[in-house]
């Protein structure tokens, strides 16, 4: 099992969308990043654009510059956002708490240009955004691929530059996608692979913010499974970014398989501060329809849950793009089938299936 690399208490995870190519930057290129400054880059995807032997590699880096902030100052943030009463919380759930609040405080770093090096090649990246992102997708040659990762073309890793007298290592993943078509599996989070809760607002809270996360029985062994099969995965969840750490390592004390993160971004001073644990559908048709247009022969399997708008959204995406295969839903709510039926009219019976135990699961 692939395990992503720990670097300043995050797991290394995989964000999505694209910008414009920068050309290759001198080995000893000056980086912006200070000693007091992190960067966090997320696993991502590469792809060939052809079959041809002397195809050409792109790729997505995405990343987030920031200086961390007080923990005190993060705990009191949190707790007026939220509402948690802090007093009622065990010893763990506050640690939980303070660990969990420290991201929300940072101060992101803007109009940095962060270069990243991979496969034996510097590139400069866009400029950081003020919420601290910075995304692009570069090209690589199938040679130089080939070469950095052995002929097996399954993981590249990359590093962020850093001052030369700056010994630390924040590193990334890209997953390399070397045939097509592939199969896809988009999966939710909350109540999907983790126990969340979203229809109890307290106990959602407190589960998010305040206690070790728990695995949905049965759903790591599941997604291990359809993995031995090359399975491309990527989870979309409705938390903001600054939870992605703590996400990242249950996913792999648990042993999902590593994929793409796409998640809601948070900023206390500009609109994205009403992101937090808001509406599902527009936020995950804007993640999930570009990975259908970006692959159009290749196969998806959503999975959900009855919680929220899964069952709804899912529907639609699929009566819109054919390439949506299975459609299943584990049913948090205790609904049958026969309520289901007119959110997948038109749809038919073998394209979705509603489950309660993964075990249920058909082969696909």
């Amino acid at each position: 099992m692939f395990r992503l690399p720990h670097v300043c208490g995050f797991v290394l995870a995989l964000g999505f969308l694209a910008s414009r190519l920068t050309a290759e930057l001198p080995a000893e290129v000056r980086s912006p990043v200070k000693s007091d400054e992190l960067v966090v880059l997320y696993p991502t995807l590469g792809w060939r654009k052809d079959a041809a032997p002397d195809a050409v590699w792109e790729m997505e880096i995405h990343g987030c510059v920031y200086e961390p902030g007080q923990r005190v100052n993060g705990q009191k943030f949190l707790q007026g956002l939220t509402g948690i009463d802090i007093e009622k919380l065990t010893p763990l759930e506050l640690k939980i708490f303070g660990d969990r609040a420290e991201p929300f405080i940072v101060d992101h770093e803007r109009n940095k240009a962060i270069p990243v090096r991979i496969a034996g090649r510097v590139f400069t990246l866009s400029p950081s955004e003020p919420n601290g992102h910075f995304q692009q997708r570069i090209s690589l040659s199938d040679a130089e691929v080939k070469s950095a990762t052995g002929g097996r073309f399954d993981k590249l890793s990359f590093t962020a530059v850093l001052p030369s007298d700056d010994q630390r290592v924040m590193a990334g993943v890209v997953d390399l996608m070397p045939r097509s078509p592939a199969i896809h599996v988009i999966s939710d989070l909350d109540d999907t692979i983790k126990i969340s809760q979203v229809r109890d607002k307290p106990e959602l809270l407190l589960n998010t913010f305040c206690r070790p996360f728990r695995p949905v029985p049965g759903m790591a062994a599941l997604y291990r499974n359809w993995s031995a099969d090359d399975v491309r995965f990527h989870y979309v969840s409705a938390s903001p970014w600054q939870l992605y750490g703590p996400l990242a390592n249950f996913m792999t004390e648990n042993q999902f398989p590593a994929g793409s993160f796409h998640m809601k971004h948070f900023r206390l001073h500009d609109r994205t501060a009403f992101n937090l644990l808001g509406p599902q559908e527009e936020y995950k048709r804007s993640v999930i329809e570009p990975l259908l247009k970006q692959f159009p022969e290749d196969r998806f399997i959503l999975v959900g849950d009855t919680g929220e708008q899964d069952p709804q959204i899912y529907a639609r995406l699929a009566r819109d793009y054919s390439q949506v295969s299975r459609i299943l839903i584990r049913n948090v709510t205790h609904q049958t089938v026969e309520d289901y039926r007119p959110t997948f009219e038109g749809l038919s019976a073998d394209r979705w299936q509603l489950f309660l135990d993964p075990a249920e699961i058909a082969d696909r």
